[in-house]
């Protein structure tokens, strides 16, 4: 955690997104920046891992930790149930970005559908997030595909 203070282009990006959720309208123009802080974090030679290899999913759990209204965390429940990954499969950005946008468009068909995606958020217990709703979510579809 030390690395990520001490790096005023990670702490730039993040002061970049912190406005940002999940459904901003202008979601699309953080993907440079989602992109360059996944790829900071989650780097082989100098990324957030103790024991040198890519820090993928730690990467997307603690994007979500940081800004939990925006980053979606990605890891073999969600790899499996929205992208039908093998394990491993999905630890690069472009699979990510995949999942950032289908969890966007779900959640905005629902906005649409419903007027609002507060009864998504009402589901669970406070404090929650429309990404932890999202990640609930996929863990029991993974589930069911295991046990199908």
């Amino acid at each position: 955690m030390n690395k990520l203070r001490t790096s005023y282009e990670a702490m730039k990006i993040l002061a970049t997104l912190r406005a940002a959720t999940i459904v901003s309208p202008t979601l699309e123009h953080y993907k440079s920046e989602a992109e360059g802080l996944y790829e900071f974090l989650s780097n082989r030679e100098d990324g957030l891992s103790a024991d040198g290899s890519y820090f993928c999913v730690g990467t997307t759990k603690l994007r979500h930790c940081l800004l939990p209204e925006l980053f979606v965390m990605l890891d073999q429940n969600v790899g499996k149930a929205v992208l039908e990954y093998s394990t491993g499969q999905y630890n690069n950005f472009a699979s990510y970005w995949k999942v950032r946008k289908g969890c966007r468009d779900e959640l905005l068909e629902w906005r649409k559908l419903y007027g609002s995606t507060d009864s998504l958020l009402n589901l669970d217990y406070e404090p929650t997030t429309l990404t932890r709703i999202f990640d609930k979510c996929t863990s029991i579809m993974a589930t069911s595909k295991v046990e199908s």
